[in-house]
């Protein structure tokens, strides 16, 4: 990441169109997903160079672990006061990207919602180029062959990818900057928390 970029901890999840609303099936499309979710990151990779309404953006993914990923955002105005898409729990719709207040947690709390009184141009901005990312990630996923094949194996398709807790690359200086030369080390469960070490 460079300063400026936002980035996003994902889950490959299945949704289903019902009527006017694409609701969350399964938050997490398949936790045996080793073999899968690394071709679906670096196919979405490859095609989201950029996006239609914002040339100026470029969505980067990543896989990380069973169904999880994550997504960069690269382009001018971007902040991290945005809620996520992830609506926390099954059977619910899938959520667009709002922006919040300062200090808000943006993880599916649209009480913080800002209203036309408070308006943020970079949070409007970021929520606007999230859900096209979101949208375009959707299409891309629901034709990808792997999904067809899933579903005639009866397993749930991963054609969607939700954005979860939005955060922006700071500024901070490094532990042995820091801490007068001494170097640190980090044991992390899972590659996602890893990431940060």
């Amino acid at each position: 990441m460079a300063p400026g970029d936002i980035a996003f901890k994902c889950n490959f999840a299945t949704v289903e169109e019902r009527g006017s609303e694409t609701v969350v099936v399964r938050r997490r499309c398949d936790r045996h997903f080793e073999e899968e979710g690394p071709v679906l990151c670096a196919y979405l990779d490859s095609k989201l160079h950029s996006l239609p309404s914002f040339p100026s953006h470029r969505v980067r993914v990543k896989y990380a672990t069973e169904h999880r990923c994550g997504v960069t955002i690269s382009g001018p105005s971007l902040c991290d006061r945005i809620t996520s898409t992830d609506p926390l729990r099954d059977g619910l719709p899938l959520l667009v990207a709002s922006p919040v207040l300062k200090g808000g947690n943006g993880i599916g709390d649209v009480s913080t919602a800002v209203g036309p009184a408070t308006e943020d141009a970079e949070a409007t901005l970021t929520a606007a180029v999230v859900n096209e990312a979101s949208e375009t990630i959707r299409s891309l996923l629901e034709a990808h062959p792997i999904n067809a094949r899933r579903i005639e194996e009866g397993k749930p398709p991963a054609n969607c990818v939700i954005l979860r807790g939005c955060g922006e690359m700071m500024n901070v200086a490094g532990f042995s900057q820091r801490y007068h030369g001494t170097q640190a080390f980090m044991v992390a469960p899972t590659k996602v928390i890893a990431g940060i070490g």
